[in-house]
């Protein structure tokens, strides 16, 4: 979102820091080299805003609205004509974005906003300006359109709403006509406390904390391509909830080191589905050196993942879903750890790695699996990836990804993963690989397109029109997909 000035970070991504006018002392600037990395550009959304506001009115009450517009395309090598006639409508599964075959808007984002003053920026980083010294507020409301909102519906919130029938009762219609959808994926207003070295409390719906990818994905960064990791797919939710975030060291000699913690009802509800709200909890480390050329972040997240039943009969069956498959009258609880760490080699060179590990936990006794049937005793996944990124200059990079996801029953992965043979859902699972080679070019500020080609494998097959939730094959999917995707990404 648009800023006052804009630091870089070694992933690629620009991150606001707002002079303090009141600050008894001027901000420390990170040395130069953190400087003049020649990543992206600053992004330029906002621009309509400040020609139509002006920026006395934006200046006076720090109101500020951004626009972004961002368009996709897709081809892969084995999806077959019956998938490609009905619109190609998840033909790309279980790669999530983009899922379809051919033209898709994929996003039309509007976000109304006011920053706080603040020396970090919460489930991100912390940032080099020292303590400010006043109290401070900011709120974020996001409006979405286009087809990244199938996923991004909330069950008791916005996955409801008139506007997103009929596929909203009914995933199949929605994946084979491509239904374009409506979401409020962020909510949530902060308060910044200048006591400590800052602390700042996030409330609402926000995007959780975990990994590098962290939902939701707005304009280029961090993820320097189009499509995503199978970590990402396998954790791109909101919560509600509260999150704290303090920094616990914040110093130009030996770095930025900031701590969270926060309670929320799981991993995309509303309310929690045990009946009991703000019982999942998640935290963070989060540490930057003193060139911000170098971080290190750990993630954790731990919540019930089932919905509870009370005489075979679930509380809440609004909540059933391939998001909550498990019914059970006990929390099976769900958990993550994941580690991502950075590094800027040089002005031009960055990489990014990353592990993690899910659990979760199951009683074959009580809890069973309403997607594919059957009791269920528990399963866990784990997963790691990289990337290397070399921008020649601001417009113009190239990046190369891999990616090895370990999903042992594709409980995880689902519903990307989910595909049926003569009628019956099954579910894709193992190992799944993708290599992906791609280019981000900014011929101007305000536009990013970022063509790629992505090799994905899966030893089990996991591929192809059988894979597609629209489409019921007699043979299972082929283990082998190549696809080209491109998207345009248009800032104003």
């Amino acid at each position: 979102m648009a800023s006052d000035s804009n630091l870089n970070t070694s992933a690629g991504n620009t991150v606001a820091v707002t002079a303090d006018t009141d600050s008894a002392q001027p901000p420390e600037a990170p040395p130069a080299k953190a400087m003049k990395h020649e990543g992206p550009p600053p992004t330029p959304e906002g621009l309509s805003w400040r020609i139509l506001a002006g920026d006395k009115f934006i200046d006076k009450t720090g109101l500020k609205v951004d626009f972004i517009f961002e368009g996709g395309f897709s081809a892969n090598n084995v999806s077959d004509s019956s998938v490609k006639d009905s619109g190609g409508g998840s033909a790309n599964f279980p790669n999530g974005q983009p899922g379809d075959l051919g033209f898709q808007l994929q996003s039309m984002w509007t976000f109304v906003h006011r920053d706080a003053k603040s020396n970090m920026l919460p489930r991100i980083t912390p940032i080099p300006p020292p303590m400010f010294k006043h109290f401070d507020w900011g709120f974020d409301a996001d409006g979405f359109y286009g087809r990244s909102g199938q996923p991004c519906g909330m069950p008791g919130f916005d996955q409801t709403w008139g506007v997103n029938e009929p596929g909203a009762s009914n995933a199949a219609l929605a994946n084979s006509t491509k239904q374009n959808f409506v979401c409020m994926p962020n909510a949530y207003g902060q308060l910044y406390f200048p006591i400590f070295k800052g602390i700042e409390i996030t409330g609402g719906r926000y995007g959780d904390g975990l990994g590098f990818e962290i939902p939701p994905q707005v304009t280029h960064g961090p993820n320097f391509f189009y499509s995503h990791t199978y970590a990402f797919y396998s954790s791109a939710w909101q919560v509600v909830g509260v999150l704290a975030t303090a920094n616990l060291m914040h110093s130009p000699k030996n770095g930025y080191l900031m701590a969270e913690f926060g309670l929320n009802n799981g991993e995309q509800l509303a309310t929690s589905g045990t009946g009991n709200n703000m019982e999942g909890y998640e935290g963070a480390l989060r540490w930057k050196a003193p060139h911000m050329n170098s971080s290190i972040d750990y993630s954790f997240r731990a919540a019930s993942g089932n919905i509870k039943t009370v005489g075979g009969a679930p509380i809440n069956p609004l909540y059933i879903g391939p998001v909550y498959p498990i019914l059970s009258p006990v929390n099976q609880n769900r958990w993550r750890q994941d580690l991502v760490l950075q590094h800027e080699f040089t002005r031009k060179l960055s990489a990014q790695i990353e592990g993690l590990y899910w659990k979760q936990d199951g009683n074959k006794a009580n809890t069973v699996n309403v997607v594919v049937g059957g009791p269920f005793g528990g399963d866990h996944a784990a997963g790691v990836n990289g990337r290397l990124v070399y921008n020649f200059n601001p417009k113009f990079g190239v990046g190369a990804r891999l990616e090895a996801f370990h999903d042992q029953n594709g409980f995880f992965l689902l519903p990307l993963n989910l595909y049926h043979v003569n009628g019956n859902g099954i579910e894709s699972y193992g190992t799944f690989t993708d290599t992906t080679f791609g280019f981000n070019f900014s011929p101007i500020p305000n536009i990013r397109i970022r063509p790629e080609v992505r090799f994905d494998h899966n030893g089990n097959g996991a591929f192809g029109s059988a894979n597609a939730l629209v489409a019921s094959g007699a043979e299972a999917p082929k283990k082998d997909m190549t696809s080209f995707n491109m998207d345009l990404i248009f800032m104003f």
